[in-house]
């Protein structure tokens, strides 16, 4: 993860080598040469794509690249919020090691995890997850694809009911923990006096927001949004919409993979000139960068 652009790039070197002195540990080894099972630990997770995303985002600003708008998907909300000019990056570094110790700590009362379901008729979906204990929705993805969160017999139940439907896939996240539900309540609690330590400064550009889908609206407390974050769903398909009705027309999804390139391509179906890209490496940032120029 990372490992190509910090060799190419002075700006990337510096932000890996910044994060592993304010966290204490070699985030930077994790992310280049770092096992499975060690990313897949919560703690190790967030901070390791947190650092990449805001590289990223150090080489966009390099060739003058901007953004007119920001929104993140759950932890890539905090990258939205230093993009903006919200936070720097160590309060972002502190904030976002703080909130990956709180989950992890949570996540080890009880066997939790998530799941995610794929089909047209998502409301009969979430009908049936409303209606059953244990199980939340935690991330409506797009406008045929939810994730859900809470115990892990109560996912696998609710998958059992809904593949006899025939029209739905689904399949189990490789998480532990039920993200953005109300088993994040003790996280959320004690991630509060680390956001209590940090100094929010007012967006340069706007900001859409989880819990809304909606452009941050100065009058409410940004940092009580962010502690809801940890416990509601993360309303993506309607961020996105959010943004097409401001007019914004590209997308540029940055860190490892192209998730949120599939939804906003699904979310934005119905509209013509919308241009997504991607960039994780080398190979999508030049990509980017020509199709960004063109």
């Amino acid at each position: 993860m990372g490992i190509e652009l910090f060799s190419r790039y002075y700006e990337v070197e510096q932000i890996y080598q910044f994060e592993d002195e304010i966290l204490g540990k070699k985030i930077s080894e994790i992310c280049f040469r770092g096992s499975q099972q060690d990313l897949m630990q919560t703690y190790n997770t967030q901070p390791a794509i947190f650092t990449t995303s805001v590289a990223i985002h150090r080489i966009l600003k390099k060739y003058n690249i901007y953004p007119d708008c920001v929104a993140g998907y759950s932890l890539g909300e905090y990258t939205a919020l230093y993009a903006a000019g919200v936070i720097d990056f160590v309060s972002g570094s502190f904030l976002v090691n703080q909130r990956a110790v709180a989950m992890e700590r949570a996540s080890k009362t009880e066997d939790l995890g998530m799941g995610v379901i794929t089909g047209n008729d998502i409301d009969e979906v979430v009908k049936l997850c409303n209606e059953t204990e244990g199980v939340y929705i935690s991330n409506y993805n797009s406008d045929t694809q939810i994730s859900i969160s809470g115990k892990r017999s109560e996912i696998r139940r609710v998958f059992n009911i809904i593949e006899n439907y025939g029209t739905f896939k689904t399949a189990e996240i490789a998480v532990n923990g039920a993200f953005h539900s109300p088993f994040m309540q003790d996280a959320m609690v004690e991630f509060e006096e680390s956001l209590k330590k940090v100094k929010f400064d007012i967006p340069q550009c706007p900001i859409v927001l989880n819990n809304t889908g909606e452009v941050w609206n100065k009058k409410d407390d940004l940092k009580a949004l962010m502690m809801r974050q940890m416990i509601e769903p993360v309303r993506w398909s309607k961020s996105v919409k959010t943004m097409l009705d401001l007019g914004m027309d590209t997308f540029i999804e940055i860190g490892p993979g192209r998730v949120l390139s599939r939804f906003i391509k699904d979310i934005s179906s119905s509209k013509k000139g919308i241009r997504i890209v991607n960039i994780e490496d080398m190979q999508s940032l030049e990509n980017a960068i020509e199709i960004l120029n063109s």
